[in-house]
């Protein structure tokens, strides 16, 4: 997948695959994938596999939802998961700019690169590269990058034992 794309794997009753880097070691070219798993609210799903580029969404800096399995984002871009308590949301606000990551029951930040300042519940975190932050019932997050970033956040309307 090209930077700025998302892929997305229903594993359903079974597959078979397998992951490589297309360029050559010998390029020189780096590479960073964030692989996630999120468990699905149904059994017996049938396998698949969809892909999509967000890069123009991403351009604005702003949180763009790019897989949900939540009734409010269907017909959307976002690649549909399945789980109906879950929205992945990433962006790359420049350095400066401030956005705001919804509420939810439980969050989970991640910071790919970049230096971000979080806020929310009366709390403050600086996060580094590689860092990430897990809430329950926070809020809204204000998020400040300090430089140009790039972040995961993960919004959950119910924790895993559903």
């Amino acid at each position: 997948l090209p930077a700025g794309s998302l892929g997305r794997m229903r594993a359903g009753r079974g597959i078979t695959h397998a992951e490589g880097n297309a360029a050559s070691r010998s390029s020189g070219e780096r590479l960073r994938v964030i692989q996630m798993w999120v468990a699905p609210h149904a059994d017996g799903l049938e396998p698949d596999q969809v892909e999509r580029d967000f890069t123009a969404e991403l351009a604005a800096g702003e949180p763009v939802v790019v897989a949900s399995g939540r009734a409010e984002h269907a017909g959307s871009t976002a690649l549909d998961i399945a789980n109906r308590f879950a929205a992945l949301h990433l962006a790359t606000p420049p350095a400066g700019r401030t956005i705001t990551l919804p509420a939810a029951p439980f969050g989970h930040l991640y910071l790919v690169r970049g230096a971000v300042t979080v806020d929310g519940a009366g709390e403050t975190a600086e996060l580094a590269p590689g860092d990430a932050l897990r809430t329950v019932d926070t809020g809204p997050l204000t998020v400040t990058a300090s430089e140009d970033a790039e972040l995961v956040f993960w919004e959950m309307h119910a924790s895993f034992d559903v």
